[in-house]
Parts: C-alpha cells; sequence; structure tokens
C-alpha cells in the first residue's frame, strides 16, 4: 500500500505541525512554502513580534476581533525569508487573508493550498482569479489522507 502524501498534503500537514508555534488563542495559522522542484523552503506561523508576551487583554472572547490586528501573520513572516519567484506553491492551514493573497502574488506563488475556508475574509479568491494564482482547498479525500497518517502510530514508532 502506498500511503506517501502529495506534495501538497504535505505541505498542509506541515502547516498544522507549524501553527502550534503560534500565540494566537483563537486563530492560530501557519503556512508553507515549496518549490516547484517540491522542496520545502521554510515554514511560519501568526504571532507577535519576537520577545513579546502576549498581552491578557488578547486572550479574552471579547477581543478577539480587536487583537487580530496586532499579530503578525504567517505569510508576513514567511515571505521575507525568500527570494522573489522561489516559491511555487503555498500550503496553509487557512485560506488566505486578503493582505497575505497580494504578499503571495508579489513574490510569484504560482498556486496556494488550504486546509480550510477564512471565515473572515474571501476577497481572495477574485484577487487569484484575476492574478492567475490557482487557489483551491484540499479536498476531503487529502484531509483525510493526513489525518490516517498523523493519526497511524506506525508512522511514530521510533517515538515511542
Amino acid at each position: 500500500m502506498n500511503n506517501r502524501l502529495t506534495i501538497e498534503e504535505y505541505g498542509c500537514a506541515l502547516s498544522l505541525i507549524g501553527k502550534g508555534r503560534s500565540e494566537d488563542y483563537f486563530t492560530r495559522t501557519a503556512a508553507v512554502a515549496i518549490a516547484e522542484d517540491k522542496r520545502i523552503l521554510g515554514i511560519a506561523y501568526n504571532g507577535l513580534s519576537d520577545g513579546m508576551i502576549v498581552p491578557d487583554w488578547m486572550k479574552l472572547e471579547e477581543n478577539r476581533a480587536k487583537k487580530s490586528d496586532f499579530y503578525i501573520h504567517d505569510v508576513n513572516n514567511l515571505f521575507p525569508l525568500l527570494k522573489k519567484g522561489e516559491c511555487h506553491t503555498l500550503c496553509a492551514t487557512l485560506a488566505p487573508c486578503i493582505a497575505c493573497a497580494r504578499i503571495a502574488c508579489a513574490y510569484g506563488v504560482s498556486k496556494v493550498v488550504f486546509l480550510k475556508e477564512y471565515h473572515r475574509c474571501d476577497k481572495y479568491k477574485e484577487f487569484f482569479d484575476f492574478h492567475g494564482i490557482e487557489c483551491y482547498e484540499l479536498s476531503s479525500a487529502s484531509k483525510k489522507n493526513i489525518q490516517n497518517y498523523l493519526s497511524d502510530m506506525n508512522n511514530f514508532k521510533e517515538l515511542v
């Protein structure tokens, strides 16, 4: 049985691991840059500036909308690590907001694949369509492949 993940599944699975570093109590995200030759170029997550500690007010549900203005998005953290044109495919936990879509476009991304729609913004769809950038949510079957891989303890025998 060949249970090898596709490059898009692999990238999205890495984004799931990457979001574990996010300090955001409500919306943890991560993005993975993949070269055309399928090399992983980088991974980044959303968070605050280096050394900052999340203030208590950001942990409160009633401040959820306000706190998002202070977080640096995963794409903002990822692309300064790369050269323009280097990233072919961007894999992410969430569909990008319009600001992150603009950054991906400016860096020459050809394809964006994500695990889940971002309920607060869907402007990226029209933007990517206009700029000819392929963009889609990973299929249910692909999500299941990732889930099966991550839940199969045989893949992690060295850890137990």
